[in-house]
């Protein structure tokens, strides 16, 4: 299947808060000065950030910080290394109205060639067995350096973390290919690795 560039596309479980007040709205601008340190950064800041203000009796807030922190650095290292220009944004909100879910979302432009190859990827991972997923995946990391499509940090997010994952991959006639990452965690899972 083809991506059409005056499209939306979503894969997994992506859904939009168009109304929702962030807690954390933060964009990354491209340039000379972004580097893979940024993502550490700013992942740890947003960790800290909802360490301090989310209950901590069960889970510690050390373990609210290491869940947050991985998650957050996963989606702003996968986001750094496939963009193509422009910024990156990190969006996230605690919503309350079902369970108390934490919802991060980092948006990115790819390039319109990487758009039909990641769909393929993608396609794989939502609809895999998401443990032997991660064996074949490490077998064949073992084998190849090239880990460009090895998918290893989402299947981590899904399998240690119960993380709920969802892409938007939105095309305008210019040919600005943005892709949306949503990652949605219960703070009832948090620190409460598989």
């Amino acid at each position: 299947m083809t991506f059409k560039k005056n499209s939306v596309q979503i894969i997994g479980s992506y859904n939009d808060l168009l109304d929702e007040q962030y807690d954390l709205n933060i964009e990354l601008h491209s340039g000379d000065n972004l580097t893979w340190s940024h993502c550490g950064l700013t992942a740890d800041y947003v960790a800290q950030f909802y360490s301090k203000i989310l209950p901590t009796e069960n889970p510690t807030s050390n373990e609210i910080f290491h869940t947050i922190n991985y998650i957050a650095n996963e989606l702003l290292e996968n986001a750094f290394k496939f963009k193509s220009d422009g910024h990156i944004v990190l969006q996230s909100i605690i919503d309350h109205r079902a369970s108390s879910k934490l919802t991060l979302i980092i948006s990115n432009q790819i390039n319109i060639n990487q758009v039909d190859p990641l769909i393929e990827q993608l396609s794989i991972l939502i609809n895999s067995d998401v443990e032997q997923l991660m064996l074949e995946k490490l077998e064949a990391n073992a084998i190849s350096d090239d880990d460009s499509t090895s998918c290893l940090g989402f299947i981590t997010m899904i399998n240690d973390y119960d993380a709920s994952l969802g892409w938007k991959i939105s095309g305008n006639e210019n040919e600005k290919i943005t892709i949306s990452i949503m990652a949605q965690i219960s703070i009832d899972n948090f620190g409460t690795k598989k």
